[in-house]
């Protein structure tokens, strides 16, 4: 059973630990600039960013795979979102 988040997004808790994106390097805070791309071109709500960004902090993960775990990312915005990020460095 999920919750039913702003603009029609259903969250549904994550399967057991044992399918966290952990990793060994610690990541950023994610960048303003990405959170609002993730905003403004593809479209995510604030709840949806807020999930996103609480989820990446606690498990060391990007921002964009943790949102593509959750369902909030397609594989297709997943993909244009790394890409969006290789360019900008």
């Amino acid at each position: 059973m999920g919750t039913l988040l702003a603009g029609g997004v259903v969250f549904s808790p994550p399967p057991p630990a044992a399918a966290m994106v952990i990793t060994t390097t610690p990541q950023p805070v994610p960048p303003t600039a990405l959170v609002e791309y993730l905003r403004r071109d593809i479209g995510l709500s604030e709840d949806a960013l807020a999930l996103g960004v609480r989820q990446a902090i606690q498990e060391q993960a990007p921002l964009a795979v943790t949102l593509w775990r959750f369902g909030l990312l397609s594989l297709g915005q997943l993909d244009q979102v790394l890409d969006w990020q290789e360019h900008q460095n």
